[in-house]
């Protein structure tokens, strides 16, 4: 047989340890694959039993009839879905990688952490079938970690971003403002000195009429007509029309200049905002990082242990209290 085994009798000579080595390295990596190719298969069939069954009655099937529990029978069922074959091949069962056909069942469970259409690159990347268990687990969560830490960098560039286009919008602004307020500002000042011209006509007329008061070829009446109609044009101009003109213009200076110095309020909050996200851009410590986003996963974890020995001591209070001292104590350590 092919892969049949015969101990050397004791007075054989001793065989090249390379050579066992790596037939022992070829047997596990035989045993691996067909372990893996076994549990694809188990959960084939339980996804093939859960549909078979009536609603309600599968965790009970699972328990009576194939002593799995819950999530047990769901790790297969996920192997299956993330590793197994579409369709059965001519020489069996297979599993639709060969990358993943040389890891253990245990390391294929941990890769399922892995998004799927990046676990097999992954796996390659850190050699997946030279690590344990362990070690493939701390890679994983060194990849996680990894992206958070990116995460964070991307997003705090993107609010740096976004500061500057809204610095730059709202200097824009301030100089559309103060634009506004110059503007108005001469619009009053030319208001001005036209309300002073018309002031001065008037005052010409009035001067002209003195002196047509002292002029005897002009007849009384034309000259009360005159008087008249020049002191009328000069209050409308002066006290009505021009005053009118100036309130309003002076109105939307005063306006204008409050915009303004909204305007640049705003552009210094804006400029303030922008220095702030560049500080903590400039700041961010990818091992600060690191550490923050490992601290937001144990927290997350601790979170959940909690929860589970809160389950337990439902039912097993000392177990429970055991568990709680056991958590105290690994908090303690760090």
């Amino acid at each position: 047989m092919e892969n049949e085994i015969t101990i050397n009798p004791n007075n054989a000579p001793a065989r090249d340890i390379a050579v066992i080595t790596a037939e022992i390295k070829s047997i596990q990596q035989q045993a691996n694959a067909l372990a893996l190719i076994y549990a694809v298969e188990i959960g084939r069939r339980l996804e093939e039993a859960k549909r078979a069954l009536p609603y309600g009655e599968w965790g009970k099937w699972l328990e009576n009839e194939v002593d799995f529990s819950q999530s047990t029978a769901n790790n297969f069922m996920r192997l299956f879905e993330e590793y197994g074959s579409a369709q059965i091949s001519i020489f069996g069962a297979s599993v639709d990688s060969q990358t993943f056909a040389k890891l253990p069942y245990s390391k294929a469970l941990q890769l399922l952490a892995v998004p799927k259409e990046e676990r097999e690159a992954f796996a390659e990347e850190v050699g997946a079938a030279d690590l344990t268990v362990k070690e493939l687990k701390a890679a994983i969560e060194e990849r996680d970690t990894a992206r958070k830490v990116a995460d964070m960098q991307k997003k705090l560039k993107e609010e740096l971003a976004e500061k500057l286009k809204e610095a730059e919008d709202t200097a824009h602004d301030a100089l559309l403002k103060a634009d506004d307020a110059e503007k108005y500002k001469n619009q009053l000042e030319e208001m001005k000195q036209q309300y002073e011209r018309e002031q001065a006509k008037a005052a010409e007329l009035k001067e002209k009429l003195k002196k047509a008061e002292t002029d005897p070829k002009i007849p009384k009446a034309t000259l009360d007509k005159i008087r008249a109609e020049a002191e009328t044009a000069a209050k409308k101009n002066a006290e009505e029309a021009t005053k009118k003109a100036l309130d309003a213009a002076k109105k939307k200076a005063e306006d204008a200049e409050a915009e303004a110095i909204k305007a640049r309020l705003a552009e210094k909050q804006a400029k303030d905002s922008l220095q702030e996200a560049q500080k903590r851009l400039k700041t961010a410590n990818p091992e600060v990082s690191a550490f923050k986003a490992l601290f937001d996963d144990m927290q997350s974890k601790a979170a959940r242990l909690r929860d589970i020995i809160a389950k337990i001591r439902e039912t097993d209070a000392e177990t429970a209290d055991k568990l709680a001292l056991a958590l105290k104590k690994f908090g303690e350590t760090l």
